[in-house]
């Protein structure tokens, strides 16, 4: 398996973000969004007055940062907004198992989006910072995934995106990660199926590996993904005050997106154990084919045999007129053929009548 290169603390480092370095600084894009039903505010790479700014009242800022943040941006991000330092350690230590923490006044979620790609299985990580009237989303990643996001909120100003809250926000930013496995899943099942067809029709040795290349993957997956699940369960609880009860009504349909994912998961890793023993199966099974057509060979020379030998016995056939007394007739080499090949279809047409072959 493939996966995203997880970044680890130095052993014995101080927790937070003191240890790291200037060549942890990496660029990154930021989209700055406030809206309200009415207004909506959009600025592509604000500067750090503009994304610190304080927020109108019946506003809500979205901030979301693509790429890999440095530590200083998260270090003023911390400032700022009063974020935790160690989530922030856990948005630059990229690899987090998917969790639900509170923070003061924030909630912090991590998820993880899986990726097939031409590099195999790979996961990345999507950080949720979530307060009152504010929402920081975070992803390292080449692809940017909230296009869809952005354009719902520029496109949907009667929607609900723009009339309800910041947790409303939350619940498309984590329905979008959860549905963008099913793409996955999709192009998983079409290599299941490819394979099938292999394995069926010439199953070659290569296919092992590539059937267990596939189980690997959606072993991997279904361990990064199986957290997920408890995050959102979590979020749903009624504890929870920054999320709405309006909101956990879309959340539980986030999260039987989230059961249905992992029982696909389930469903294609037992189907890539059965193309193993699948694969056996058909390897045996011409194996079989191949020694029927041997045995049936080796029946039909077995009376030929006899023939054949018993003549290649040496009589002296002046001697007695009872030593072999056909090897002087006219016509006993054509009619011994004859004996011969009547005995071969005779044992060709049993065998096809019993269907052996």
């Amino acid at each position: 398996m493939s996966s995203s290169r997880h970044r680890f603390t130095s052993p014995g480092a101080s927790p937070g973000l003191s240890h790291l370095h200037a060549e942890h600084d990496q660029d990154a894009v930021l989209h700055l969004f406030d809206y309200s039903p009415d207004e909506l505010d959009e600025v592509v790479n604000p500067d750090e007055q503009r994304w610190s700014a304080p927020i109108a009242d019946g506003d809500t800022r979205w901030l979301h940062v693509q790429g890999k943040p440095g530590p200083a941006f998260l270090h003023k991000l911390a400032e700022k907004f009063g974020l935790h330092v160690l989530a922030l350690e856990d948005v630059i230590n990229v690899g987090q198992r998917p969790k639900f923490e509170i923070f003061g006044d924030w909630y912090f979620i991590v998820m993880q989006r899986p990726l097939l790609d031409e590099s195999g299985f790979r996961m990345e990580q999507v950080s949720i910072f979530l307060g009152d009237n504010c929402i920081i989303s975070l992803h390292e990643g080449d692809e940017d995934l909230m296009e869809p996001i952005r354009h719902r909120l520029r496109h949907g100003g009667t929607g609900r995106i723009r009339k309800l809250g910041p947790d409303y926000m939350c619940y498309a930013l984590l329905d979008l990660v959860v549905d963008l496995g099913f793409p996955m899943l999709n192009d998983t099942s079409d290599r299941l199926i490819e394979l099938e067809e292999q394995v069926l029709g010439n199953p070659e040795p290569e296919l092992v590996e590539a059937v267990h290349q596939v189980k690997r993957d959606l072993i991997g997956a279904r361990r990064a993904l199986m957290p997920q699940r408890e995050v959102i369960n979590m979020l749903i609880r009624e504890d929870n005050p920054l999320m709405e009860e309006r909101t956990r009504l879309f959340l539980r349909d986030c999260y039987d997106h989230m059961v249905h994912i992992l029982e696909l998961l389930d469903s294609y890793r037992d189907m890539a154990s059965g193309l193993h023993d699948l694969y056996l199966s058909t390897l045996s099974q011409k194996m079989n084919e191949v020694m029927s057509v041997l045995t049936i060979i080796a029946t039909i020379f077995i009376p030929l045999s006899f023939v054949v030998g018993l003549y290649g016995m040496n009589f002296n056939t002046e001697l007695s007129p009872w030593n072999m007394p056909e090897l002087n007739t006219r016509y006993g080499y054509p009619v011994l053929w004859m004996v011969l090949l009547g005995i071969s279809g005779g044992m060709l047409y049993v065998f096809k009548r019993r269907k052996w072959f």
